[in-house]
């Protein structure tokens, strides 16, 4: 069963925002101190904190006390690729697959959108659209087919009018 997610107004009538972090408006518990963040930062990096008995990640939290609900299908990602830097600024709404794109590696280890031709003994940059993968070009390095390929996606989004998150 997929967590229910509380809605803006019950965070905003317990909680208070200051600089990527929620405090509490009254003490959750005894003994808490309501001057320092709910939440604690966890091994992996990311913010979790405890809600009406239930744990969230505290960036979808931020987001939809200033934003509203997340739409199904639709991540928050760290713009600044750092899992505790929760201030509002530094969140952006987008798809599975855009929060993918915009890490520095995917699972292979290598920048997005780029790999090695190992016949030509250059780097490829390609992309996909409607379906079909195209050749962008052939690069020296891996750093240039990557900047090549974010080049062509930001293009393609401009044609489509499809909004930039950043």
């Amino acid at each position: 069963m997929k967590k229910v997610e509380p809605i803006k107004d019950d965070l905003i009538a317990n909680f208070t925002y200051a600089n990527g972090f929620l405090f509490w408006k009254t003490k959750p518990v005894k003994g808490y101190k309501t001057t320092r963040g709910a939440g604690s930062v966890e091994a992996n990096g990311y913010s979790r904190m405890s809600f009406r008995d239930t744990r969230y990640m505290t960036h979808r939290l931020i987001w939809i006390f200033h934003n509203g609900e997340i739409p199904s299908g639709y991540q928050i990602n760290h713009i600044d690729c750092n899992r505790s830097n929760n201030r509002i600024e530094n969140l952006e709404l987008v798809t599975p697959r855009e929060n993918l794109q915009r890490t520095s590696h995917h699972k292979t280890g290598r920048l997005f959108g780029c790999y090695f031709h190992k016949k030509n003994r250059k780097w490829r940059a390609n992309i996909q659209k409607n379906g079909k993968l195209y050749l962008i070009g052939e690069f020296s390095t891996e750093i240039e087919a990557h900047i090549a390929y974010k080049k062509e996606a930001e293009l393609i989004k401009a044609l489509h009018n499809i909004p930039n998150n950043h």
